[in-house]
């Protein structure tokens, strides 16, 4: 995905790179867990144990959606070089609260 959307990028659709960004793992997220769960719940029920790294899981992707509006409006909608970093220091902060 990240080799894909680099050369989106560089073709000059800087904006369908961004959107696709987002819009693939949501997409993944959706019907893959989506289909998962309804095929395995045909015959029995499943429990999700919410354990500390699911959290954590949540927690990171909300923070990053949040964020990630919140930067992008107050930028007037675009993509700057900041923002670029703060979410590279959010993947940072996220893989190592993760690990630990």
């Amino acid at each position: 995905d990240l080799v894909c959307n680099i050369a989106v990028a560089r073709q000059g659709m800087s904006n369908m790179a961004m959107s696709a960004s987002f819009a693939e793992p949501v997409f993944n997220l959706l019907l893959g867990m989506g289909i998962s769960f309804a095929v395995e719940t045909v015959n029995e029920t499943i429990t999700i144990e919410f354990t500390r790294l699911l959290m954590t899981c949540m927690a990171g992707l909300g923070c990053s959606l949040i964020s990630s509006v919140v930067i992008v409006s107050l930028s007037k909608w675009r993509a700057t070089r900041f923002y670029g970093m703060f979410l590279i220091g959010l993947y940072i902060c996220f893989i190592t609260t993760c690990i630990v």
